[in-house]
């Protein structure tokens, strides 16, 4: 198992939770109950605006008060740096746009000190990132935090007895349920590109001797693995497949060596022999010339 298998584990759960939540309906009568609070508040807050507006009339002292509203709090005013709406005469410009006036306003000053802390602040990460260089960058990091997670499950499963299975050690599975389990994922991942029975499509004929990245198990679970030639649309499956799928996958698609499928396509690489049956022939020819050779004399 791997991070990004766990990882989309996790996410699975969390579409799930999800998918949960918005189907409880105390959570749509929640949510209802929140909207509606929310509009009887606006309503009760305007209501109160017009009564005070009303009262404060009646007494003849709107106009004070509604000046005293106008007048910002010092820390909003040396944010805003905002001029009075009774002072936006000495602020008027000369420009004139079928009778609408423009303003001379000065930038907020909390948008200008904004603006000068993100000069600063990418000052800060050029240096540091692609000058001094003294921290990795994003997909660095995403590099250095996969291969500590690859290592701690690999630890895990070290500790747990399990064995860590790579190219090194991978071994062809020939039970029934292995590749009974190989040809599920072999129908889920591959089918789209080699076809059904392995026959071969946008992807090679993995049916046949000739392979382009190398046959047996240990080249075939490599190639799953890691992907095919730069460039090919074989892509890595090991960000997708636990390393015991991807054996099981293996060792069915060597299951299917000289199956022969129909529409197969042409071979494609250079033919690939095991090396033990490689040994075998050339240690036949070798007893072959000794039997020659002591017949003669």
């Amino acid at each position: 198992m791997n991070v990004n298998l766990f990882l989309s584990t996790t996410t699975g759960q969390e579409e799930d939770l999800f998918q949960g939540l918005f189907t409880d309906p105390v959570f749509w009568m929640a949510l209802f109950v929140g909207v509606f609070l929310l509009i009887t508040l606006s309503v009760v807050n305007n209501a109160l605006n017009v009564m005070k507006e009303v009262s404060l009339k009646a007494q003849g002292r709107w106009k004070e008060a509604e000046e005293a509203e106008e007048s910002p709090s010092a820390l909003l005013q040396a944010l805003t740096a905002a001029v009075p709406v009774s002072q936006e005469d000495e602020i008027m410009t000369d420009h004139d746009y079928d009778g609408i006036r423009e303003l001379d306003n000065r930038l907020p000053p909390w948008w200008l000190w904004g603006f000068y802390a993100s000069i600063v602040f990418a000052v800060v990460y050029i240096f540091r990132f692609h000058i001094s260089e003294s921290a990795p960058l994003s997909d660095e990091e995403y590099a250095i935090e996969v291969q500590m997670a690859e290592e701690a499950i690999a630890a895990r499963q070290k500790a747990s007895g399990g064995p860590t299975i790579d190219e090194s050690n991978v071994t062809y599975l020939s039970d029934a349920t292995s590749l009974a389990a190989g040809a599920e994922v072999y129908a889920s991942r591959c089918i789209a590109c080699h076809a059904e029975g392995a026959a071969g499509m946008t992807g090679p004929n993995l049916t046949d001797e000739y392979w382009i990245n190398g046959g047996g198990i240990k080249n075939v679970f490599n190639t799953i693995k890691n992907g095919g030639r730069k460039g090919t649309a074989m892509i890595p499956w090991k960000t997708q497949l636990s390393a015991e799928k991807m054996q099981q996958v293996a060792s069915y698609i060597i299951s299917l060596q000289g199956t022969n499928p129909p529409n197969a396509k042409e071979a494609e690489g250079d033919l690939w022999v095991e090396e033990a049956a490689a040994e075998e022939p050339v240690t036949d020819e070798i007893t072959e010339e000794s039997e020659e050779v002591s017949s003669e004399e």
